[in-house]
């Protein structure tokens, strides 16, 4: 249903530890994600928490269904 909406990324400012992380998705060109720097990580995370992306052809592609985890909050996918 993301991909097919637009979507490419899901992020999440959850701990990387979390149990039950929250997604939300992007629409973003995967080369863009691929520019982005520590400085920018820096200044967009959360005191104790990082941005973590998570590319979507990626995570179906290459992990295991029992490993993604978490919810991903999709809003309202015009």
């Amino acid at each position: 249903m993301l991909k097919s909406k637009g979507y490419t990324v899901l992020h999440s400012i959850s701990p990387i530890t979390s149990e039950d992380p929250t997604w939300y998705p992007k629409k973003m060109a995967i080369e863009r994600l691929m520019q982005i720097d520590n400085e920018y990580l820096a200044n967009h995370s959360q005191p104790l928490n990082e941005i973590h992306f998570l590319i979507i052809q990626d995570a179906l592609d290459n992990i295991p269904e029992e490993y993604l985890i978490g919810m991903v909050f999709i809003g309202d996918l015009k």
